[in-house]
């Protein structure tokens, strides 16, 4: 039976051969000591590797379908004041529910154009888009 050295189990595992020794200090990898040095057999070599490989699952892999929407406004002409209500109003909707919906804004000051980036299902992002579009109509 062919017994490797640190180098050349580690030159095997594509470790470093201090990883090597740390994982048979650690106990992890089974080795020979002849006097200052560890040897490796093969059979220890493919223990150590059967423990690294993942075990393979007798349960199959239950999916569920997830649709998930994003979607950008982009209102031009709007003061910070007023994209910073839009905003806290659409951030005050989502507070209070557990949708998985999320709400994003920027504004970009220079050219007075706020941002909005809706994301979640269709239907709760359906819903933001249409309090965005009374949120932006005019006030009487």
């Amino acid at each position: 039976m062919s017994a490797y050295t640190v180098n050349e189990a580690a030159a095997l595992l594509k470790l470093h051969p201090k990883t090597v020794r740390r994982k048979i200090r650690d106990g992890e990898l089974g080795s020979t000591r002849i006097g200052r040095q560890f040897r490796i057999t093969q059979d220890q070599l493919d223990a150590f590797c059967a423990d690294l490989a993942p075990v393979a699952s007798t349960q199959p892999v239950v999916k569920k379908r997830q649709v998930v929407t994003s979607c950008v406004v982009d209102v031009d002409a709007i003061s910070p004041e007023e994209g910073s209500r839009i905003t806290n109003s659409l951030m005050a909707v989502l507070n209070g529910e557990q949708s998985g919906a999320r709400v994003d804004s920027l504004y970009y000051e220079e050219t007075g154009q706020l941002k909005i980036i809706l994301h979640g299902s269709v239907q709760s992002c359906q819903r933001l888009l249409g309090l965005v579009e009374q949120l932006l109509q005019p006030r009487a």
